[in-house]
């Protein structure tokens, strides 16, 4: 009786089925790394925009002590003194995260400054973030 080699159709279909699903898993771990990273990326750029309001408060110190740096979240503001066009600026930039916003408040020399951004594409987390620093001027 002769002995047959080779793989029957069934083994075939087997391994096939498993390595589908291990290139699946694959592509699945690769999809949340990369919506980790995007995360991290906005956070990164909300965590720089506090910083760069911060520091141009510090530069016009008397203006922000004076409350010429409030700003409500979706407030607008106009006029040419240098507080306005840094607030300008300020709320163009942080417009560029998805759905950005961007609020400062100062009271008694201390400075609170919100970013808010819809991170609802980059994962299952609430689709409104936001991150507040507070900080003495």
């Amino acid at each position: 009786m002769m002995r047959e080699r080779g793989l029957s159709l069934l083994e075939i279909m087997i391994s096939v089925l498993v390595l589908s699903i291990g290139i699946l898993g694959m592509a699945t771990l690769q999809l949340q790394a990369l919506k980790s990273n995007q995360s991290a990326l906005t956070r990164t750029a909300a965590t720089q925009y506090a910083y760069m309001i911060n520091d141009m408060m510090r530069a016009n110190r008397s203006a922000a002590l004076n409350g010429q740096y409030n700003i409500d979240l979706g407030e607008t503001v106009s006029g040419s003194s240098m507080a306005v066009q840094d607030l300008q600026h300020w709320k163009r930039v942080v417009a560029e995260l998805p759905g950005g916003d961007g609020a400062v408040s100062v009271s008694a020399g201390r400075a609170t400054i919100t970013i808010q951004w819809d991170s609802s594409r980059l994962s299952t987390d609430p689709a409104s973030r936001s991150m507040i620093l507070r900080t003495d001027l």
